[in-house]
């Protein structure tokens, strides 16, 4: 398992009338509205990326299928028995407002870049919104994502009040934006056996559990267990933690589980 190196300290804490109608009328019944389709928007870049109308209609003008482009939706289904745990890829439909209108097929997606894996099926979750990049094809009539497209983000990568899905790498580590726990495994995990990164990264999560609280030892610092939702899935190891403003501890709130917390420092790959 990956865990966080000696270094890690806390950066927080915290119709007719009267003849009925012998069909539907649309927009007759004022309790199920008609919902127009969405209309083509976006460039597919990733500070502009499709919505889904406008991948379909990227699509049907004869768009390249080599170029990768980026499509924002939202997640209608994950295709049952559709994760395969050697390859860790979804088969999943995304649409624009999340019901089955218009919905497009995401074929062995991933949860990041270079094939980064999901941690399982419930990995993604009806109504959670993301931006997808990848490759726009017709197969087999089907117009679909091809194999091998990524989540850029999701539920806006993290930001605000929303939560990204378990299983999904989100933040860059940086201090704006922080690595998931899923991210800093991955990251982690990229380096070799038991060498340290060259740089510190931030992360940030919910405890989940504490192997050493800050009042138990006299060397000022803790180790514990993080991850997005603090629960076991996708853990992150946090050793021997200094405290707020990278000092050692003498007082003040101790860990507990269900804090979050953002932590900084550098990340080994211990024993790979």
């Amino acid at each position: 398992m990956a865990i966080a190196a000696l270094t890690f300290s806390f950066t927080s804490l915290t119709s007719c009338e009267d003849v009925p109608a012998p069909y539907e009328i649309p927009g007759d019944n004022p309790d199920t509205p008609d919902t127009p389709a969405a209309e083509p928007a976006g460039t597919g870049t990733q500070a502009d990326p499709f919505n889904v109308a406008g991948a379909l209609k990227y699509i049907e003008n004869g768009g390249d299928e080599n170029t990768e482009v980026y499509v924002k939706g939202k997640v209608v289904s994950v295709v049952s028995g559709s994760y395969d745990a050697s390859y860790g890829s979804l088969k999943y439909y995304i649409s624009d407002d999340g019901t089955e209108t218009n919905q497009f097929y995401v074929f062995n997606g991933y949860a990041g870049p270079n094939r980064t894996k999901f941690s399982g099926e419930d990995a993604l979750k009806a109504g959670d919104e993301v931006v997808i990049c990848g490759k726009l094809v017709t197969y087999n009539g089907t117009k679909e994502f091809t194999t091998g497209n990524y989540v850029v983000s999701i539920n806006g990568n993290g930001g605000g009040s929303d939560q990204p899905s378990a299983g999904v790498a989100t933040g860059d580590g940086t201090q704006a934006n922080p690595f998931n726990s899923v991210a800093a495994n991955n990251y982690a995990s990229s380096l070799a056996a038991d060498v340290e990164s060259d740089k510190d990264v931030y992360i940030k999560g919910k405890v989940v559990s504490v192997s050493q609280k800050y009042g138990a030892t006299t060397y000022g610092t803790a180790t514990f267990y993080i991850s997005d939702d603090g629960k076991e899935d996708n853990k992150f190891c946090v050793d021997r933690a200094l405290y707020l403003n990278n000092a050692k501890y003498t007082s003040g709130a101790d860990i507990n589980e269900g804090d979050d917390v953002v932590v900084c420092g550098k990340v080994v790959n211990y024993k790979g």
